[in-house]
């Protein structure tokens, strides 16, 4: 039996992590992981990492959002990333200031809030999306992610916010490295495309009446066909 097997010396080392679970859990856990049959290794792990799942997390972790943008989000919403207010504090740095503008000290709430190039950008970007209540500072975030429901229009937003999100840490990161700085316009043209060729690769098989017809919208507003027309706008008629 699994629970009275004695491990023998010349077993694999993979073998002997798996008896070494023993110590850790019970019978009673491994059959809460069973479904529809099948033992699932996904939920047995999930079963034993205690740990709160935090509300904004389906939000952040959805396929709409391209996977290196989640990451990005992830770490500005919980403020990890390393902007020059967090490295001063363990490395020497010649300035604190933003690369970008060179205004103010170089913080989360500035790079992607404050910074006058962010302000263009997200400016630009409602032109073709709509009016949309942005988050105000970093600590808003969380909270902007949890702000409805998690419906074809929100996750499209996300999808841009994200988008955003990282091409600002991108251009931040030329700035410092290479020496180049894009412009608000420019950024916005790569977002609107980006999150284009995402929801398009990802939804264009959707079996859902709704989400073809807004899908069929907001192929149309990023091909700049109903630019008159913001795009939230349409998701909202679309959906609601």
């Amino acid at each position: 039996m699994f629970w009275n097997y004695s491990i023998k010396q010349d077993v694999s080392w993979y073998f002997k992590k798996l008896m070494k679970i023993r110590s850790s859990t019970n019978e009673i856990s491994i059959l809460r992981a069973e479904k529809g049959g099948k033992f699932h290794a996904k939920l047995f792990y999930n079963l034993q990492v205690e740990a709160q799942e935090v509300k904004y997390s389906r939000a952040i972790w959805n396929k709409l959002i391209i996977p290196k943008h989640r990451f990005i989000l992830w770490q500005a919403c919980n403020v990890q990333l390393l902007t020059r207010d967090h490295l001063s504090k363990f490395l020497i740095i010649p300035s604190i200031l933003c690369p970008v503008c060179e205004n103010d000290i170089e913080t989360h709430t500035h790079l992607f809030f404050d910074c006058v190039f962010a302000r263009k950008t997200f400016v630009e970007i409602g032109k073709w999306l709509g009016v949309v209540d942005w988050p105000k500072e970093a600590e808003q975030i969380q909270q902007w992610c949890t702000r409805g429901p998690l419906d074809f229009k929100n996750r499209v937003i996300n999808s841009v916010f994200a988008a955003s999100l990282y091409l600002l840490w991108k251009n931040r990161n030329r700035c410092i490295f290479d020496l180049v700085c894009s412009s608000p316009l420019n950024l916005s043209i790569e977002i609107r495309k980006l999150s284009h060729y995402r929801i398009l690769s990802l939804t264009c098989n959707t079996s859902k009446k709704q989400d073809k017809f807004g899908l069929g919208l907001l192929l149309l507003s990023f091909a700049g066909l109903l630019a008159v027309v913001p795009l939230f706008v349409l998701l909202g008629c679309c959906l609601f």
